[in-house]
């Protein structure tokens, strides 16, 4: 979707972003979901922080357009 989307030039930096967001999720997911059991005793809070998530990601999906160069 990146190399499609914004061209082979840009794919290293916007990939390098992609995988330090996903660093930083994978470093803090367990963290936040093992707080939220142990402070509500489910893990309700963060499963909806999660779809929260999705749902931003996926409307930032939507509002991304093609490189101007890579059409």
């Amino acid at each position: 979707v990146v190399q499609d989307s914004f061209g082979i030039r840009y794919f290293g930096s916007i990939m390098g972003m992609i995988n330090f967001a996903t660093l930083v999720s994978f470093f803090f997911g367990p963290i936040l979901a093992g707080a939220s059991y142990d402070i509500t005793g489910s893990y309700t809070a963060a499963f909806i922080a999660v779809a929260a998530m999705f749902a931003t990601a996926v409307l930032a999906l939507t509002q991304a357009h093609p490189h101007r160069e890579s059409l």
